[in-house]
């Protein structure tokens, strides 16, 4: 199971793209759940959590939006440590 962030992207947004491929770099995907917008049920968590523009991460708590703000927030959970948990 993740850690409760959710990184919620579109497939065809350059700047989603890049987020996913950066979770993948950073050795995040066990830690950072991807959410696709496409689904219903994903557009509908992400506008629960106030979401208005993507790519977005959800920590659990708070919803960080756009590209910059992103690549902080993945580049700071890469330095943290993990708590073992297993990733859906």
């Amino acid at each position: 199971m993740n850690s409760g962030r959710e990184l919620f992207h579109v497939l065809t947004e350059g700047a989603s793209a890049r987020m996913r491929r950066l979770v993948v770099e950073l050795g995040l995907e066990e830690r950072v759940r991807l959410r696709n917008l496409y689904y219903p049920e994903v557009t509908a968590d992400f506008t629960a959590r106030g979401g208005t523009r993507t790519p977005a991460l959800w920590d659990g708590t708070h919803l960080r939006e756009g590209e910059e703000a992103v690549e902080q927030a993945l580049r700071e959970l890469a330095h943290e440590p993990s708590t073992g948990a297993a990733g859906t």
